[in-house]
This record gives structure tokens, sequence and C-alpha cells, in this order.
């Protein structure tokens, strides 16, 4: 049976060399776009696989290296080569020695599906099952950025490193061990030092998990997926207005106002270090591994949002700037006898055409209002308006500092994927309050999480930072 080969000229533009790996199931020059299934040993078949992802690499590398998207031309020759690598890996499948059947009852006709069939399977596992999710559209919070990223980001990477969806305890547990499924072996990337690269379909859904640990996620603000290093987004600098006219009267004239806002992808990164013995129970290292990773980007993503000062090097942003330091936010001040430095700032919002629906503090002032009683020492009753938007606390602010808005009007910028990386072989240098550490040598590995993003205020009235003149305590009158 012959198999069209679709994008033969693509291929041959843009990795001749996977050319190389396949030539042995060519039919000759005068069928050069045809393929005739060979008989190949299990052997062959995982080294042809391994041969043929390891020549598509330099394609995602290079669009990479110059902050880009596939060109068309990339695009057909990774699609096609993608399907080259699940047929391999359905021979694989019927070849491998586990395989109950006989090898002469084994099917070696080239594939079980038909392209189109090929196709729509590749399509369904885009869209992880779930809706389609426009690419320049922003994602709501109940929308997953892992879904997105298959649909639109580096989504051929995740296919070809991690097709059997090996965990990361998993991967983990196999490289410090040598032990566990094959499958954990081909999702990893020897980084070439002593290191592994974790697979992007993970860090996908490690960015989910801090999404939905994000207190500022949590409020309601707007993940806008960024396809390179900036995203400009439109900000609203004055509201339309309308009137009323008479009959046959001209219609009044009204304008909105907006100026561009560019995203410009700062990095975050932190250093990890993790005891060897936490190995021995893989299922309990994924899950250490993907909550730690999820708090550490949350926290970072948190402080970001709510107090980061944009800071410098040169002329260089390396840090987002936050609510707290963006200009022409609201301010208000009052104490925390009392409720009513909340329902000041709600009215503040409401007189700008907004409606918040998230007051975020620290926990210190939290407590201090739930422990706020009335004259007769029952606990104080909250104003109406008190119940019609969300309380959420966090450490990334200081007592004494809140901010109550309208949460969709923060942007948080994410870049395709977490960068996560594994050594036995680190040195981690001092840094206060921790001592320098030799991973090889204190039987440590560590881990090096890097993302990419950005954070900006798309309607500073909107937010109102509340400063807090006095402790609580005092019994309301």
């Amino acid at each position: 049976m012959r198999i069209k080969i679709p994008h033969y000229d693509a291929i041959k533009t843009v990795c001749p060399g996977a050319l190389n790996v396949l030539k042995r199931y060519y039919s000759g020059d005068a069928g050069k776009m045809l393929i005739r299934a060979q008989e190949m040993d299990a052997s062959d078949l995982m080294d042809s696989r391994k041969k043929l992802a390891s020549l598509m690499e330099p394609i995602i590398d290079k669009a990479e290296s110059e902050d880009r998207g596939f060109s068309e031309e990339e695009r057909k020759a990774w699609d096609a080569l993608s399907h080259w690598l699940e047929r391999l890996e359905e021979a694989y499948n019927r070849e491998k020695p586990s395989n109950p059947l006989p090898p002469m009852s084994r099917d070696y006709s080239g594939t079980r599906h038909s392209h189109q069939a090929l196709t729509d399977l590749y399509d369904s596992e885009l869209t992880g099952g779930g809706q389609r999710l426009d690419k320049d559209q922003p994602l709501r919070r109940d929308q997953k950025f892992s879904d997105w990223q298959r649909q639109h980001g580096h989504h051929d990477r995740d296919r070809m490193e991690n097709d059997s969806r090996a965990t990361l305890g998993e991967i983990a547990h196999h490289w410090l061990t040598g032990d566990g499924l094959p499958t954990a072996q081909r999702a990893m990337v020897s980084t070439g030092t002593g290191g592994v690269l974790i697979p992007s379909v993970l860090s996908g859904q490690i960015i989910d998990l801090a999404r939905n640990q994000s207190r500022v996620m949590q409020a309601g603000a707007i993940t806008y997926p960024m396809t390179s290093a900036s995203l400009t987004l439109p900000r609203q600098v004055t509201d339309p207005e309308a009137k009323w006219r008479g009959e046959m009267k001209p219609i009044h004239r009204t304008e909105t106002t907006f100026e561009p806002l560019t995203l410009r992808a700062c990095s975050l990164g932190a250093l990890i270090v993790c005891s060897t013995e936490l190995v021995d129970d893989a299922l309990a290292l994924d899950a250490f591994l993907t909550r730690t990773l999820a708090e550490v980007m949350a926290l970072g993503m948190d402080h970001a949002a709510l107090t980061g000062a944009g800071s410098k090097e040169g002329d260089n942003r390396i840090e987002p700037v936050g609510v707290t330091h963006t200009t022409n936010i609201q301010t208000h001040t009052g104490t925390l006898a009392s409720y009513q430095v909340f329902s000041e700032a709600f009215t503040r919002i409401e007189g700008v055409n907004g409606r918040p629906n998230a007051l975020i503090l620290s926990p210190v002032d939290y407590g201090r209002l739930d422990a706020l009683t009335d004259a007769n020492a029952q606990p104080l009753t909250p104003p109406p308006s008190w119940g019609q938007y969300q309380h959420l606390t966090t450490n990334q602010l200081d007592a004494g500092t809140a901010i109550l808005a309208d949460w969709s009007n923060l942007a948080v910028g994410l870049r395709q994927s977490v960068r996560l990386e594994m050594s036995r072989d680190a040195t981690v240098p001092a840094e206060d309050p921790y001592e320098e550490v030799h991973a090889f040598s204190q039987n440590a590995f560590v881990l090096r999480v890097l993302w990419r993003g950005d954070i900006a205020v798309l309607r500073p009235n909107q937010f109102v930072k509340l400063t807090f003149t006095e402790p609580a305590g005092k019994k309301a009158a």
C-alpha cells in the first residue's frame, strides 16, 4: 500500500535531513511523494522515530530564536513530519516484543488511519476535546491556558516529546533513578549540561494551576497569551457619552479615547532545591513538584500584579508595573474601625461607571475586620455593598494596604510556556536566609523554573488603593 506524503516539497526545504531518515520508504523517483511502508524490527522503528524527532527540533528552535511563530512552509513541514512520528509510533507498538500477535499477522500496510482520519484525530487532540479558543482573544478564568497552548502554541513539540503523557513526577523519578516507564524516558530532552528539559505540555498544566491559585486571577484578571515578546493592547482613557435629543435634531457626537498599552515580557525565575530522597515515590514527587511550581508562579504573579515597581536595568524594564505603582489609580484613606472605608471606595468606582468585583487585602487586616464588634459586643454587620464583591487575602500585600477594583481591567500577559529544567550537578549560591548548596555532594537536585510575561492595568480609574490609618479593633459606636 502506498500513501501520499503531504507537503513533500516543504519538508525538503525546511528539514531535508528528515528525508534521509525516511529514504528506505521511498518507492522511486517517479513517485517522489509516495512511500511504501516496509517491515522493520522494533529497535529500527524506535531509532527512526528518535532521529526524526531530533531533526525536527531545529524548526522550533529557529522560530523561538527569532521570536516568531511558524512560517507557512514550516507549518506544512512540521504537520507532515508529526504525522510520520505517529505512524512510526504505531508501527513500533505493533512490532514491539510485548505485542501478543505473531509477526506474520501484524499489519504492515503503513497506517490504520486514512490521511483525513489522522487529520481529524490531530485537530481533536489540539482542542483538548473542548471548545476551540480564538488565537487573538484573551482567556477568561474558566478557559485553560493549556488548551490554548495545544491549539495555537507549541503543541507540536508536546506531541513529539510527550505522546504518552508522562507526569512531572515520573520524568523526575526516571531521570534520577533510571527506573520507571519508557514513556518518561521518551518525554525527557537532555540539556547537554547534565540536566534535563521538561516537556512544555506540562508547563501549560502548571500555568493553569498557578492561575487557579493566584489571587488576582481569582479576582477576575484576564489572561492574554503572548505569541511574541510584546503585545499591544488598547487602554481606554475616556468613556463615551449619549444624550437625549429632540425629533429631527442632530445626534450628539461622542468619542471614546484609547491609547496603546504595550506588554513586554519580563522574566520570572526561581531555583528550587529538593532532596533526592523524595524520588522514592513518583506519585508523591509529582504532587510535590507540581504544587511547588504552581505556588512559586502564583506568588510571583500576585507580587508583580499588586506591588511590582517596574524596576529597570539600564533602559530595559525587568519587572512588571503593579497596581500600587500604576499612575492614575484612585486612592482612599480611612480607618478599620468599621466598614465605612470600603463603602466609600465602592462608591468611588461606581462614580466612574465601574463595578468592583473583588477586594484583595492582607490576612492581618482581614482578621481585624472579622473581629469587629458593635456596641452590644456582637459581630459588626457589614453594609449591603460588602456582599457584592469577593474578599481575598494574600501576603503579597502589607498590612495597612488593600485594593478594591474591577479586576477584569487587569491584563496578565503570558508567554507560551514555562521552561523547567532539573540538574544534579548545579551549585546554588548562598542567598539570605539560605546557605550554598552543592547538589551532587548533598544528594539533592535543583529545579530551575523560568517564566516570561507582563502585567498592566487597562483602566486605572477602576482601581482604588486603600490605606488604613489606624489599627482595627476599635468598637463601632
